[in-house]
C-alpha cells in the first residue's frame, strides 16, 4: 500500500486506511499506530510518517484514537476517546477525522498543514 501511495493523490481514505492496515498488522493485535501526514508548504507534497509498537495490551480488546489537525497556524481540531476496538477497526468508523483531514489536504499545495493519528489497540 505505501508504495502505491507515492506520486498519487492522497486523501482522507487513504490515510484511514493506511492506519488500519499498520494496526492490523501489529502483533498479537496488540500496540500503538502513530501516523502523521505533514505539508511544509512549499509545494514539494505531502510526507506521511508511520510508526508502529507492539504491546502486551491488556486483553480487553479495547481501543482509542487521539488525533489532531492543523491547517497552516489554526488547529482545527484535536480529540481522544476511547471504547471497545470495534469503534476504531473501519474506516467508516472515523467520520470526524475523515471531515477535518479532508479540509487540510483541499488546502493550497503552499500552505502548510499537519495531521496526526495515534491509534490504541488492546
Amino acid at each position: 500500500m505505501v508504495t502505491s501511495m507515492k506520486g498519487a493523490l492522497l486523501t482522507e481514505t487513504t490515510l484511514l486506511e493506511l492506519m488500519l492496515v499498520a494496526a492490523r498488522s501489529l502483533p498479537g493485535g496488540r500496540g500503538w499506530v502513530s501516523l502523521e501526514a505533514e505539508r511544509v508548504g512549499d509545494g514539494t507534497g505531502v510526507v506521511v510518517s508511520l510508526r508502529l509498537q507492539g504491546s502486551n495490551g491488556s486483553g480487553t480488546s479495547g481501543g482509542g484514537l487521539c488525533w489532531a489537525a492543523q491547517l497552516g497556524e489554526n488547529m482545527l481540531r484535536a480529540a481522544a476517546g476511547s471504547g471497545v476496538r470495534d469503534m476504531y477497526d473501519d474506516v467508516s468508523d472515523f467520520d470526524d477525522q475523515r471531515k477535518e483531514i479532508a479540509t487540510v489536504l483541499a488546502a493550497s499545495r503552499t500552505t502548510p498543514f499537519l495531521v496526526q493519528l495515534h491509534l490504541r489497540w488492546d
